[in-house]
């Protein structure tokens, strides 16, 4: 799974990659987001109302530079996944 975010105030900022495709979300709640999503990769899975996430992330990359579709693929693949 990869996810890319523009770091605007809209939901169709978010992008989600399952295997390198491009996953096209079928429920959203709300069309704006409340406030930026950020950048702090220590709150991962946390929203100011809940915990931490309780589990574990396998390959995580954080990025400081704009990925593209085919970034996405291409790192996929690289991990085996696509």
């Amino acid at each position: 799974l990869g996810v890319t975010y523009d770091g605007g105030s809209v939901v169709t900022g978010i992008t989600l990659y399952n295997n390198g495709a491009t996953e096209t979300p079928t429920n959203v709640n709300s069309g704006t987001l409340a406030a930026s999503i950020g950048t702090n990769v220590n709150n991962i899975g946390r929203t100011p109302t809940s915990d931490e996430f309780n589990g574990s992330l396998g390959m995580l990359a954080v990025f400081t530079a704009a990925k593209t579709a085919a970034d996405m693929l291409r790192f996929a693949k690289l991990a085996g996944f696509a």
